[in-house]
């Protein structure tokens, strides 16, 4: 159907043109240009607003590259603390009564584990909170309580 109109359209242009009158001219626009306000001053409050929030920008990526930091280094610490744990509980495994398990040095460090994990959640929240993306967590383990 639109190819008939098309014929019909490009005939009666042929037609205009045998008869000496040319169809009217359409003035091409520019399609990416957008138009200018001649005259008019840039608003000082619209201006101050835009540079408090391009300062209100930078410091939330500031801030969001310093929470990255932060949890790259909490998990890189949980990953350790972890290793110490598990190998604590493998040289533990031989013993024959669970007095390793109930020793002070591994309640400690499952202590840590725990306020590390805690920490990493958090930041992990606070960072979802703010809008920016969280990074996969790559290495630590779940741990769950054992009391």
């Amino acid at each position: 159907l639109s190819s008939i109109e098309d014929q019909h359209k490009v005939s009666e242009i042929a037609a205009m043109v045998a008869q000496g009158v040319a169809p009217p001219l359409v003035a091409k626009r520019n399609v990416g240009a957008l138009p200018t306000l001649a005259g008019t001053a840039p608003d000082p409050a619209v201006a101050q607003k835009m540079q408090d929030m391009e300062q209100e920008n930078q410091q939330l990526v500031d801030r969001n590259q310093m929470m990255q930091a932060q949890i790259s280094e909490l998990l890189k610490e949980r990953s350790a603390i972890t290793e110490q744990l598990a190998a604590a509980g493998a040289s533990a495994a031989p013993s024959t009564s669970g007095a390793a398990l109930n020793s002070g040095q591994f309640k400690e460090l499952m202590t840590i584990v725990k306020k590390k994990t805690a920490e990493v959640k958090e930041l992990r929240r606070l960072m979802a909170e703010a809008g920016v993306p969280v990074p996969a967590a790559g290495g630590g383990v779940e741990l769950t309580a054992e009391d």
